[in-house]
């Protein structure tokens, strides 16, 4: 079957029947006091005139054709011969087209609503029912088919058949009577309409059913056009769509739904069938030829009642299915979470890990650099003179090299410093450092010793006790000798 969108269609706003107006027939239904129509389905005058007749005989009329609202007169040839002329498109025109047959499923529903508003509603006051449109795939599967249990909604199948005076009788009594119409909008049911008078409408409609409600073909093909409306309730029962109700144009409500029997703990004869599924039988008619809207309902609602408590213990197995479900579904999530708490927590080591790494390496780059800088630095002092009073001094100070004297310096080291690797151990040990200058040798020089050990005047102040001055701000061409400190003298390494 094609598939077509499903829609909910309210076809008074789309008929193109203005509000308050009636149909073709009203000012002829209101002088004989009916709300039946008659049969304009297009037949010869003269079978629709027998049809007609045969009310006059109340022993060829079924009781249920029996109305306190009816005249015998009504169906007089007078009034057939009145009506005739007044024939509208309308009701000539059957609710699908030749047309609509082949076509969309959708197309047509949605024709069928617009003349069946047109035929039935046109009075302003009779309710149009909730026809929905597209095909009874899509219709099955937004009803029946729903997701969950807890969605699922029976879905009402109406037939019409020109063929048939009840027909019409049954629309305006029965279908688009405010009860019938609240009873459908009020439970938010859906209404799939069809309109088998032509027969190829009727063998695709067939075609239907026997492919998706075998049950339903079952019981609508051996019916007579007499037996049309036809209105069926399907619901879904343990995965299986079943016909729920059939209610035949006379009135007479069929139910094949049968109580769910209370449970037996005794064990189950060998006779029993093995199934669990509710069972499925005809009750005898519930009301039979009774077109009364109230008792249809009340008919209605009993079977929706019953069919509601057949499904709840599937609707607690499918409640209990989603909770089980839904645990494992939060245990999923903190199963993930964990892995993705885990991998963060990976993630972040290891990039902990590499930051350290790239820092190590950033330190021992910068120490490479710096005891290169500080070899060069050493590399490029001038040669520490003699240790005083010793022949080798006295040899220096004849020199002129040695004209200047010789300035032996010691030097503070900062507290908590371990001095440089190169100062030489029992001095280090002290805290103090300590080498000899020639007088001449510049402040420069001195600067470039302390930084060869470590101290780079950037980070360190190098200062004289009495009177307290920072060499490092001092000219570094300035001799020991202008600096005064010959022949000796104490300084100071302060950090910044």
């Amino acid at each position: 079957m094609p598939s077509t969108d499903h829609k909910k269609l309210n076809p008074r706003e789309d008929c193109g029947l203005a509000p308050g107006s009636c149909s073709p027939r009203s000012d002829l239904m209101d002088r004989t006091s009916t709300k039946r129509p008659m049969d304009h389905s297009g037949f010869h005058h003269q079978k629709r005139t027998e049809r007609m007749r045969s009310f006059d005989n109340p022993s060829e009329v079924d009781d249920d054709y029996e109305d306190d609202d009816m005249e015998p007169d009504y169906f007089s040839d007078d009034i057939v011969d009145e009506v005739e002329p007044q024939k509208s498109s309308v009701w000539s025109t059957p609710l699908i087209s030749d047309s609509g047959y082949e076509g969309d499923p959708g197309e047509a529903i949605e024709q069928f609503c617009h003349l069946f508003i047109q035929r039935y509603c046109g009075d302003g006051e009779a309710m149009a029912p909730p026809f929905t449109t597209g095909s009874l795939d899509t219709a099955l599967n937004s009803t029946v088919g729903a997701t969950t249990v807890a969605e699922r909604k029976p879905l009402f199948i109406y037939l019409h058949n020109d063929e048939s005076v009840a027909c019409h009788v049954f629309c305006q009594k029965i279908l688009c009577s405010t009860s019938v119409c609240q009873f459908f909008g009020e439970n938010d049911f859906s209404l799939w309409p069809w309109d088998v008078t032509r027969s190829r409408a009727k063998e695709r409609l067939f075609g239907w059913l026997e492919n998706k409600l075998p049950n339903l073909a079952s019981v609508v093909i051996p019916l007579s056009v007499d037996s049309y409306p036809v209105l069926a309730m399907v619901g879904k029962i343990s995965s299986q769509l079943e016909v729920l109700c059939v209610v035949l144009g006379t009135g007479a409500v069929t139910s094949l739904l049968s109580p769910r029997p209370p449970d037996d703990v005794s064990f189950p004869s060998l006779d029993s069938p093995g199934n669990n599924r509710p069972s499925l039988r005809p009750f005898p008619v519930a009301s039979a030829g009774c077109l009364k809207d109230d008792v249809i309902v009340s008919e209605l609602w009993q079977v929706y009642t019953t069919y509601m408590e057949m499904l709840a213990p599937e609707q607690a197995a499918e409640t209990e299915r989603l909770a089980r479900q839904l645990v494992r579904e939060e245990q999923e999530r903190a199963y993930q979470e964990s892995l993705r708490l885990d991998k963060l927590k990976a993630l972040t080591a290891e990039r902990e890990k590499l930051e350290q790494e790239r820092i190590e390496q950033e330190r021992f780059v910068e120490e490479s650099e710096a005891t290169k800088r500080r070899l060069h630095l050493a590399a490029t002092l001038p040669p520490e003179p003699p240790a005083p009073s010793t022949l080798a001094a006295e040899a220096f100070l004849a020199s002129p090299k040695g004209a200047g004297g010789i300035a032996c310096l010691r030097f503070r080291l900062p507290r908590n410093h371990p001095g440089s690797s190169s100062a030489r151990p029992s001095e280090a040990a002290n805290g103090f450092l300590g080498r000899r200058f020639s007088g001449l040798d510049k402040l420069k020089h001195v600067l470039a010793y302390i930084e060869s050990q470590g101290f780079s005047k950037s980070d360190y102040k190098l200062l004289t006790t009495y009177p307290r001055r920072d060499l490092t701000t001092l000219d570094e061409n300035a001799t020991m000798v202008d600096l005064k400190l010959v022949p000796q003298e104490t300084l100071t390494l302060e950090e910044r």
